[in-house]
Order: structure tokens, then sequence, then C-alpha cells
């Protein structure tokens, strides 16, 4: 059976502001301006440490590696949803 890896509970939520993606939290973010005018939302993070998309969906940083990011991805189950 395969074991469940435990991992902290560092979370920062993202969300969307006048158009703009934000992170909202303690973590350094900033943008990248794209050639056609939009910008993305660069949020570091290290391994064990959580990001909240929209409060539903949560990307854990399982492991980093110079050459490889091993992420996971879990849906956060609505408070009114039925197990």
């Amino acid at each position: 059976m395969p074991q469940r890896m435990e991992v902290e509970r560092r979370s920062v939520s993202c969300g969307i502001a006048n158009g703009l993606p934000i992170a909202e939290g303690r973590a350094h973010s900033y943008y990248i301006f794209r050639q056609d005018g939009r910008r993305m939302l660069v949020v570091q993070r290290r391994s064990g440490e959580r990001l909240r998309i929209n409060g539903a969906v949560e990307v854990v940083i399982l492991e980093t590696h110079p050459n490889l990011v091993k992420l996971a991805i879990e849906c956060v189950p609505d408070d009114g949803a039925k197990s």
C-alpha cells in the first residue's frame, strides 16, 4: 500500500483582482510581462509549501531538484459537498 506523504501546511492563496492574478500570503511573487501584453504571476515556493488557486485547487511542491520539480495537485472539496 503506498504511503501518504506528510506535507507541511504552509500555503499561499492565489486569485484574480482587477483582471490580474495575485498572491495573498507570505510568498515572494512577481509578474513576467509577455509579448502579447499579458502578465504571468510567478510565485516562489519551497519543498513542502502549498499554493491554493481560487480556493478550489491546491498545488503542493513535493521535491525540487536542479532540473526537476515534483508537484502534487489536489482538489479541495466544497464545504457542502458530500464525501
